[in-house]
């Protein structure tokens, strides 16, 4: 702990002194980051090396300067302000844990082609058996071939919307629909390191785009297999000498993400499809 940061000396010369009457404190957020503001009083042209001199908080020094801002006043004078952000040294937290994971949960939509939709065909029929088309749908009969484009024998069919109006005349209430809303969520972990662990932070990175199991707290859903989850987003954003790493989960469609594509341990043949 600094012995006497109310002034900063350097090389036997006066810096500048902390103003009076303006709190110091030390505020942190809800993920464990910390942000410290001290306010100092020094000449104009010795701001820059009273900046520089306080990389570091002189109480915290796990605090370290994250920005600064230098405002002339009269007769030659500045008021420097500085801002310090950082995350408590694993030593001074309780049980030399670091600090308590938060979690956060979004719902969102995204559009889908209505034909995916699990009910499409009580809604628009078989597209094999015309007799069972519903509310102005059509589908066109399309032969399938081969990779060398010769004909296989069989057909597939292409829905092609829904009219405009239905048999009767009337406005058809599903014209011009082509997608629908598919719920879902995004599930979000935030975790505060003291120290950067490169270990990690390769971990998380590496694990991006594959299927994997959220961790678990009071407000992660509840799904159905085949619903399941995957990584689609890691970042670490440096917090003094500390990291805030946040990693997020989207969930899947009703049919779940495809495994050949998202689930590592299938890709390396350790599963069957």
């Amino acid at each position: 702990m600094a012995e006497n940061y109310e002034q900063l000396w350097h090389n036997g010369q006066l810096l500048g002194e902390l103003t009076e009457k303006v709190k110091n404190e030390v505020n942190f957020d809800k993920f464990g980051v910390a942000s410290a503001t001290l306010h100092y009083q020094c000449f104009f042209d010795l701001a820059p090396q009273l900046i520089s001199n306080l990389l570091y908080h002189p109480v915290f020094p796990w605090l370290v300067r994250h920005t600064a801002k230098i405002s002339r006043e009269e007769a030659g004078y500045a008021t420097v302000v500085i801002n310090f952000r950082g995350v408590p040294l694993e030593e001074t937290q309780p049980n030399n844990n670091t600090f308590k994971k938060t979690y956060s949960l979004e719902g969102a939509t995204s559009q889908e082609p209505i034909e995916t939709h699990p009910r499409f065909s009580e809604f628009a029929g078989d597209p094999e058996d015309k007799t069972t088309w519903e509310n102005g749908a059509t589908f066109t009969e399309q032969k399938v071939t081969d990779k060398e484009g010769e004909d296989t024998g069989k057909v597939s069919y292409k829905f092609n919307g829904f009219s405009p109006s239905l048999q009767d005349g009337s406005a058809n209430p599903f014209a011009g629909v082509k997608s629908y809303l598919e719920p879902s969520f995004v599930y979000t972990e935030t975790e505060t390191l003291a120290k950067a662990d490169i270990e990690d932070i390769t971990l998380n990175m590496n694990q991006l785009g594959e299927t994997s199991t959220p961790p678990s707290s009071n407000i992660l859903p509840v799904v159905k297999e085949p619903r399941d989850w995957i990584l689609v987003s890691a970042s670490v954003e440096e917090v003094g000498e500390g990291v805030k790493i946040t990693r997020k989960w989207k969930l899947s469609g009703r049919n779940g993400w495809l495994q050949p594509v998202y689930n590592p341990e299938w890709m390396a043949g350790e599963e069957e499809p």
